[in-house]
């Protein structure tokens, strides 16, 4: 793909983190309720111009270190 500008560096990364990881609180109201890092993150893409983000929920794994998970969707 080519483009007007010049030619298009496609990249992709993968964040696997707890459901329940909460971003560093950086204002008043987050020191009351942080944000979900989940949100924190896709926000923060947005604001960088970055051309698309994407969340995936895991059902079940695990991460190095930690214990299995399991979310049960109802």
């Amino acid at each position: 793909m080519t483009s007007k500008t010049g030619p298009q560096h496609i990249a992709a990364l993968r964040l696997y983190f707890p459901i329940s990881t909460k971003a560093k609180a950086t204002r008043f109201w987050h020191r009351l309720s942080p944000p979900a890092l989940a949100h924190h993150l896709l926000t923060v893409a947005r604001k960088a111009n970055i051309m698309q983000a994407m969340l995936h929920q895991i059902s079940s794994g695990y991460l190095p270190g930690e214990r299995l998970s399991i979310t049960i969707w109802s």
